[in-house]
């Protein structure tokens, strides 16, 4: 889902946070539809980050559950 919406199909609604050197974009469709990962413009700027919505109005869930979940990790002494 992500590859095919975010590369090169263009849907109403697509749009580049930033000046790639691909085809990569974002699409709200798609970010709903995997849970954040369809920021792929987002991503394809940086790749290292943890959540890929760069912006106040994009929202990345998958991100937040991580970032739950090393909280309670540090928490604990495993």
């Amino acid at each position: 889902i992500t590859n095919t919406l975010s590369h090169g199909f263009i849907l109403p609604g697509t749009y580049r946070n930033f000046a790639t050197d691909d085809s990569s974009t974002n699409h709200w469709l798609c970010q709903l539809l995997t849970l954040g990962e369809g920021y792929q413009n987002n991503h394809h700027h940086d790749c290292n980050a943890m959540s890929q919505a760069m912006k106040p109005s994009e929202f990345d869930p998958a991100a937040w559950v991580v970032n739950k979940f090393f909280a309670i990790k540090e928490n604990k002494n495993v």
